[in-house]
């Protein structure tokens, strides 16, 4: 059996306490990695870092990018996490600038919801994701993505990290 798969491993010389985070997997092979750590505040915005490998395994980092949330959810515990994306990119990336990640469930569909986890610090979910030329409006990949309480990260509506 082949195919691809996602391994989560923390790791590096940091204390960050809230995060969330995207993989971005392209049908041709290339991979974008999306970090936006939120008790790394500088300027009252979050710390952003994007990594693109192209198909050739080449890399290419880059930091001014715009996540925009455009849902949000309820989890049990009464945090709100963020759910479904779309991303701005400062460099053409496999066609286009412009990317959406539509979530594949509905949180809720199951009890208890599936793509939630509890950890010691708080809640926050994980899950899969279709991603989207906003272009040409199609379906180019998949995406993970893990997002943590906006109340956390302050990109609720009308936060600071909310563009």
């Amino acid at each position: 059996m082949t195919g691809q798969a996602w391994v989560d491993r923390q790791w590096g010389d940091w204390n960050v306490k809230a995060w969330e985070w995207s993989s971005l997997r392209f049908d041709n092979g290339a991979r974008v990695n999306l970090y936006s750590f939120g008790n790394s505040l500088e300027n009252g915005t979050a710390h952003l870092v994007g990594t693109y490998q192209k198909p050739d395994g080449s890399l290419q980092w880059f930091d001014d990018f715009t996540v925009k949330q455009n849902g949000y959810t309820k989890l049990p515990n009464g945090d709100w996490v963020s759910f479904g994306w779309s991303y701005d990119f400062p460099i053409d990336i496999e066609g286009s600038k412009h990317y959406t990640l539509v979530p594949l469930s509905n949180l809720f569909t199951k009890n208890p919801p599936i793509d939630l986890v509890n950890s010691y610090l708080n809640y926050f979910i994980e899950q899969g994701g279709q991603l989207i030329d906003d272009d040409t409006g199609k379906v180019v990949g998949l995406s993970f993505t893990e997002s943590m309480p906006i109340q956390i990260l302050l990109n609720g509506p009308y936060e600071v990290n909310q563009h």
